[in-house]
């Protein structure tokens, strides 16, 4: 997605920091799972978008709690709050680890287990007090260990980041496209 608007951008684009420790902002149990009660809905497609199971599927990655997602015909419309909210249900413990919160100067749009304890989360950010420029950050956390090694992108445009909000809005018709396919439980 960055490429779009980096051309040329690959791994070694990213500027990275060692493993860290690292904590949730919060944990809730599931009677006040944000999840659970979106997952609900069987009408919204927001959570089977957004929401992707690991491997064993004991846990489940929220990219984004607070975005709603509406398919209007062969159009996909995202909006929601303005807000952003990751996180981690973990089905057997009962518990929701909120990963990331964030006002407007930041969000979540991505993310991809690498086992049944490792996931990738990604976005972007602001860079200035202005909003002109943006870059995207990327962290892989590893639950066995609590860490946590993070990367950002150099800084583009509003207008070069606006090339990138496209690649993840056809992302987003992708994995849409992937959960209509599914045959539902």
């Amino acid at each position: 997605m960055w490429r779009a608007a980096m051309p040329g951008f690959g791994l070694d684009s990213l500027r990275g920091d060692g493993p860290q420790k690292w904590q949730p902002v919060m944990v809730v149990t599931s009677e006040r799972s944000f999840i659970l009660s979106r997952e609900r809905d069987r009408d919204d497609p927001t959570p089977q978008i957004l929401g992707l199971p690991s491997p064993d599927g004991r846990r489940l990655l929220d990219i984004d709690s607070y975005q709603l997602i509406e398919i209007q015909g062969e159009t996909m419309v995202v909006g929601g709050d303005p807000d952003s909210r990751s996180a981690v249900l973990d089905r057997s413990a009962g518990t929701e680890a909120v990963l990331f919160l964030s006002g407007t100067t930041a969000g979540a749009h991505w993310g991809r287990w690498l086992s049944p304890d490792r996931f990738v989360l990604g976005g972007w950010q602001d860079t200035n007090d202005e909003a002109e420029e943006r870059q995207g950050w990327l962290s892989v956390f590893d639950l066995r260990d609590s860490t946590i090694v993070s990367y950002s992108t150099r800084s583009v445009s509003r207008t070069d980041y606006e090339h990138y909000y496209e690649a993840w809005k056809r992302w987003l018709m992708k994995r849409y496209q992937e959960v209509k396919a599914r045959p539902r439980t």
